[in-house]
């Protein structure tokens, strides 16, 4: 953990038996599958609260949800904290992830958040000039942020869309405006004299709305072809003290804050009436589904690893098909298989199916890309 931050996987009879178990156990535990839980990193909505990273390494995102590892539907706020840092962070809210049906959503709302300034033991040997410079920029808080409020959502009509409105800001006194432009950047510079020697304090403060709509290559979205999107707030935080004279360094530090972060990433297909996941069997009497869009979209979370989509069956050069997957089919292949066991006539072959995610554009604060 950082320094400056308090702590915290044999007979016939039997043989048909053997076969019919052979034929009908996949069928049984895909069931849950289909049903419930898409390919992981196929289709998911997912959501943090708060991520913090320093020069000095980073923290466990508080209220990380994500719909692969939770479920249909969860829900988290600022208790979810497994590395403490509510030993120097306060703030309210909540963030929720959805999957009903094919459709995904990703909420996260933020509020009062303030972020202590660090006390690393770097800042504990540099000169009096930083703990006055602080003092005099900032009191105690290096991050205040009064809201956020952030949401993504999924559907087989719309794509990937995603919105987000950002409340004040400001950070080591300094108040960031972003009501009219994505990001805005401020310097304070402060210069104080101890034994002789003068020091310059700098701090470079820039705090951004991040939006992105991404298609299936990682590049920009139009329309319904988004099939990730996300959002989050970005406040950065570099600090440093120099002696002006010899220009040496004596102190310096980087943080990283987002707040509000959501996303929602689905390969399958958009447009039109709702249309089964990757794991779902469509009915055999409805036409063929249009092909998903494939490839991999980025996000600051490491992703899940994304499978490969199952290719349709192809027959041999002698006509034959793969395993027939509906109930009557199936009840016939076993008849059969009773059959020729029990009357002695040839041999059946079975044969098997093989199974078989940038940063894009950065929208105003506010706004809803979809």
């Amino acid at each position: 953990m950082p320094p400056h931050r308090s702590p915290r996987r044999r007979g016939p009879v039997r043989a048909a038996a053997a076969l019919l178990a052979l034929a009908t156990a996949p069928a049984v535990l895909a069931a849950p599958a289909a049903a419930d839980a898409p390919p992981v990193g196929e289709h998911y909505a997912s959501a943090q609260l708060l991520v913090l990273n320093s020069i000095d390494g980073g923290y466990a995102p508080v209220g990380n949800l994500n719909t692969d590892e939770n479920g249909a539907e969860a829900a988290a706020d600022f208790t979810a904290d497994p590395d403490g840092l509510s030993d120097f962070v306060t703030a309210e809210g909540e963030a929720r992830v959805h999957r009903t049906g094919d459709a995904l959503t990703a909420e996260a709302s933020v509020r009062e958040l303030t972020v202590a300034a660090p006390d690393d033991a770097a800042a504990a040997s540099a000169p009096e000039a930083l703990a006055r410079a602080r003092e005099e920029v900032s009191g105690t808080n290096a991050v205040s942020v009064s809201s956020v409020e952030s949401a993504a959502s999924w559907s087989a009509e719309l794509g990937a869309t995603v919105e987000l409105e950002v409340g004040e800001v400001s950070a080591y006194g300094v108040e960031l405006d972003l009501s009219g432009q994505p990001s805005d950047r401020e310097v304070v510079v402060e210069r104080f004299a101890e034994d002789g020697v003068t020091y310059q304090y700098d701090a470079t403060i820039t705090a951004e709305r991040i939006l992105n709509r991404l298609d299936a290559d990682g590049g920009p979205a139009v329309g319904p072809a988004a099939t990730t999107a996300n959002a989050w707030l970005e406040i950065r935080l570099d600090e440093s003290v120099i002696e002006v004279d010899g220009g040496d360094t004596v102190y310096a530090y980087t943080e990283d804050v987002q707040v509000g972060f959501v996303n929602v990433h689905s390969l399958a297909a958009v447009g039109g009436e709702p249309t089964p996941l990757p794991t779902e069997t469509a009915d055999p009497t409805d036409p063929a589904p249009a092909p998903s869009p494939t490839g991999t979209a980025t996000e600051p979370a490491a992703p899940s690893p994304t499978p490969s989509a199952a290719p349709p069956p192809e027959d041999d050069a002698e006509g034959t098909g793969a395993l027939p997957t509906t109930g009557v089919q199936l009840a016939g292949l076993i008849g059969a298989a009773v059959a020729a066991l029990t009357g002695g006539a040839g041999a059946m072959l079975l044969a098997r199916r093989r199974g078989g995610q940038g940063e894009a554009e950065s929208g105003a604060g506010g706004a809803t890309q979809d």
